[in-house]
């Protein structure tokens, strides 16, 4: 997460594609959403996709939205959408 370090003092809006997988140990946004609150980019920060959360138990699927709402951190459904059309869910 070393581009947060890098771009934080030139950047207004980052986006990111996160968790393009299947696999539900694939959880990287639990780190982006710490590493956004740490920085001081609450706002400041969207993600895309985010399918490992469809195999996910509930629990943590709930514990993940909340620290997206702690950190701010938007969700960009249309690139969910496109991704699960693409990948032929």
């Amino acid at each position: 997460m070393l581009c947060f370090r890098w771009l934080k003092p030139i950047i207004n809006l980052l986006t990111l594609h996160v968790d393009e997988s299947d696999d539900p140990s694939v959880d990287t946004i639990i780190n982006i959403a710490h590493r956004t609150i740490e920085l001081n980019m609450e706002g400041k920060v969207v993600v895309g996709h985010l399918c490992s959360l469809a195999g996910m138990t509930d629990a943590k699927v709930k514990e993940i939205l909340n620290l997206l709402k702690q950190a701010k951190i938007e969700l960009s459904h249309y690139l969910l959408l496109i991704y699960i059309y693409r990948k032929g869910r």
